[in-house]
């Protein structure tokens, strides 16, 4: 990163949503094994049969 002003912009606006995805996962992760559902989370860009594209989680 050069650290102008553009760049830190394109860093943070590419690291929000990451942090919010994973700020719901482990929300969701968190309700699953309170209510004891059986669930697994997928592994990034984790390929799963008979899906287009893979759930986070499978029960």
């Amino acid at each position: 990163m050069s650290g102008t002003p553009d760049a830190l912009f394109i860093s943070h606006r590419e690291a929000v949503p990451e942090l919010f995805r994973d700020m719901m996962e482990n929300a969701i992760e968190e309700i699953l094994t309170v209510a004891h559902v059986p669930s697994r989370k997928t592994k990034r860009a984790e390929r799963v049969p008979g899906f287009d594209q893979a759930s986070d989680f499978f029960p």
